[in-house]
């Protein structure tokens, strides 16, 4: 396209001389012929006659000045329809690659599509596990307390008396008094833990929501 562009100024710059030529042809010609052909001295010099064959040199240069004119034109318009084809064939290759770009850009969206699915399912997965190890968690936080009491019974720091009439263990040989006492201790712990756990989670919920908001008021801000 650069090349065409080159060539056509280069044609219009020799059409404009050629025709700059032609013009003064055309006034020398005029000039020449506006003197008098009656003239004592040029008849008697015998320069009529040169006169009329520099006239006629000068229509004839004219001439294949115009025929020069008229070969510059063609030239321009065939540079023309050149530029015409050269612009529909880049116009062709362009919807072409834009063709090809949006075949990608397709692909790359479909891509982004099974991306987004396989993180919902990740997502969806990880939410289940957490779900789970919130039931874990609050399972082993019930028996917690209940599990270090026993534990701590069990050892000689905590001793209860026997029955000595009994002769084999029974469900006899369980002091009421010590299950009474694990029960006491436990059952409180029990609740504790869980209060302190909701307390811990309300906790982190109010913090969560007010990053939230603050988030938001700052981006209206900006916006």
């Amino acid at each position: 396209m650069q090349q065409m562009q080159y060539f056509e100024e280069r044609a219009n710059e020799a059409l404009w001389v050629l025709k700059s030529n032609s013009n003064v042809l055309k006034d020398l010609d005029r000039e020449y012929a506006s003197i008098p052909t009656g003239i004592v001295e040029i008849k008697t010099m015998g320069e009529g006659a040169e006169l009329d064959d520099f006239s006629r040199s000068i229509q004839d240069v004219t001439k294949d000045l115009m025929m020069q004119e008229s070969r510059v034109e063609s030239l321009l318009r065939l540079i023309a329809d050149r530029k015409t084809l050269l612009q529909g064939i880049l116009q062709y290759r362009s919807m072409q690659a834009n063709a090809r770009l949006a075949e990608k850009a397709q692909e790359s969206t479909e891509n982004m599509e099974y991306m987004t699915r396989d993180m919902h399912a990740i997502a969806q997965k990880t939410k289940t596990e957490t779900v789970h190890m919130r039931i874990i968690t609050i399972v082993t936080m019930f028996f917690l307390p209940g599990t270090f009491i026993s534990t701590l019974m069990s050892t000689p720091l905590v001793t209860f008396a026997e029955d000595p009439h009994a002769s084999t263990f029974s469900l006899r040989n369980i002091g009421v008094g010590a299950l009474g006492l694990y029960l006491l201790v436990s059952l409180p712990l029990v609740f504790f833990t869980l209060l302190t756990w909701y307390g811990v989670h309300k906790w982190e919920q109010r913090r969560e929501l007010q990053r939230s908001e603050k988030h938001t008021n700052d981006k209206n801000h900006d916006d």
